[in-house]
């Protein structure tokens, strides 16, 4: 799979690619961000290294989002992308953080799972 830049279309135009998937290939690809969510972004998105940086001084909360997107991926969820820095202009001493909200619901009945819901990530 190619890499997608790290922007809101970038994240939509890997979304479109992912949810083409097979559920067997998509399983896999949700195994592998829960398993190690560091090594799958960067084998996904083009990421410039103080990106790279960013995202390993966070490791223990990137488990968190690894699980909750790998989740995301297999009830074939919508994930957002979105910069505030965009609409508030870019302040370099400010530091970088990550506004993550993540809402499922979800059914269970007669050996049928069903999930709605989304991802939202802001990046500041």
């Amino acid at each position: 799979m190619k890499k997608y830049p790290l922007t809101s279309y970038g994240i939509r135009t890997l979304q479109v690619q992912l949810y083409s998937l097979q559920d067997e290939d998509l399983c896999i690809e949700a195994e592998l961000m829960a398993a190690d969510p560091l090594a799958w972004i960067a084998a996904h998105l083009e990421l410039e290294v103080h990106q790279l940086e960013f995202l390993r001084s966070m490791e223990d909360f990137l488990q968190i989002i690894g699980y909750n997107v790998a989740a995301a991926l297999l009830a074939r969820r919508p994930i957002s992308l979105s910069y505030r820095s965009d609409e508030l202009g870019n302040d370099p001493s400010k530091k970088p953080c990550i506004l993550y909200h993540c809402k499922v619901s979800s059914h269970y009945t007669d050996g049928h799972h069903s999930s709605t819901g989304s991802i939202d990530i802001v990046i500041t």
